[in-house]
């Protein structure tokens, strides 16, 4: 039986140009939960959820949505806030701690150096920190679920990371496989569970700047996306092809799968920070590393014409190239 369900739609459709408001937004992103909840059927009577809590965005939001959701809620479940201090330099928990506190929910740090593991784990292959600090993570939260008596784990993956793991598996695994609302552990003892795998990341942004959580970023891959950034600049510098290395790297799919083609825009046609850097780089030039709210990029000018050309297959040939890291 679904336990959680919304009961009515909290707010009526925007009009263009108009803004929508903290409690809109937040009221889209409590009914898209709540169906997801329904309509997968994510929690039930008596559940006590482990709710991973990173210190991002998405995790603060799923933690608050779900206390918020149990005053209403037909059912009684228990929530567990647990975060992990991973042993990264520089790392200041303090904050974190202090909004758990007056939060009022049941809540535990857990530290265990995974930091050091990761690097270790990574420097024969150079392969990235995400896979295995991932798998490390993953493992001490099982762990610690068990020894709280916890039987599911709430994690806070939102749309936009559903429909990237599509894409990926689709053109890289070959098969069509998402990442699913729910799922139990391979040895059967908890079941995993998404409740804003439907939600937009650009609602949960807009959510969370508003509530002012205490943001940890993650220096793994922070400082990974910086060597990166460095890398590919000088490889662009030195000559390599832009469409391989916007294939390679890119974190873009839309771009990664055309060779980093964007064809011909206006000024007003694209969004202003790559607009404000592409109407300064000279033709046939790369542009340094700049970042916007959706990460760092790169472009490359081709070219630049009065009017775009007649057919789709002349305007190919790209005129702005980027990539983003």
């Amino acid at each position: 039986m679904p336990v959680l369900d919304a009961q009515e739609d909290p707010g009526g459709k925007i009009l263009p140009g108009e803004d929508e408001s903290p409690r809109k937004i937040r009221a889209r992103l409590s009914k898209t939960m709540l169906k997801t909840i329904g309509s997968h059927q994510l929690i039930d009577e008596g559940d006590r959820i482990l709710v991973a809590v990173s210190g991002g965005k998405d995790s603060y939001t799923l933690l608050d949505l779900l206390h918020e959701a149990r005053r209403k809620s037909p059912v009684e479940y228990e929530l567990i806030a647990v975060h992990l201090d991973q042993g990264q330099p520089g790392y200041d928990g303090g904050a974190l701690s202090a909004w758990l506190e007056e939060f009022g929910v049941p809540w535990e740090v857990i530290t265990e150096d995974t930091y050091s593991a990761v690097l270790e784990l990574t420097e024969k292959d150079n392969s990235t920190y995400c896979g295995p600090c991932s798998r490390l993570r993953r493992g001490i939260l099982y762990t610690t679920a068990e020894r709280l008596g916890c039987n599911k784990l709430a994690l806070g993956h939102h749309r936009d990371d559903a429909l990237e793991t599509l894409l990926l598996n689709l053109f890289y695994a070959g098969r069509l496989q998402a990442m699913p609302a729910r799922y139990r552990t391979v040895d059967g003892r908890f079941e995993v569970i998404r409740p804003l795998i439907e939600c937009a990341e650009t609602d949960i942004t807009a959510h969370s700047e508003v509530r002012n959580y205490p943001i940890i970023p993650c220096n793994l891959c922070g400082s990974q996306d910086k060597l990166k950034r460095v890398e590919v600049a000088r490889l662009l510098a030195e000559g390599s092809d832009f469409g391989q290395l916007a294939a390679q790297v890119s974190r873009d799919l839309a771009t990664r799968f055309s060779g980093g083609d964007l064809g011909y825009f206006t000024r007003t046609g694209i969004l202003p920070g790559f607009a404000q850097v592409a109407f300064a780089t000279d033709e046939g030039a790369v542009s340094a590393p700049f970042e916007t709210e959706y990460g760092w990029h790169v472009l490359q000018v081709m070219d630049r014409r009065l009017q775009p050309r007649e057919s789709l297959e002349e305007v190919r040939p790209n005129i702005v190239r980027f990539l983003t890291l």
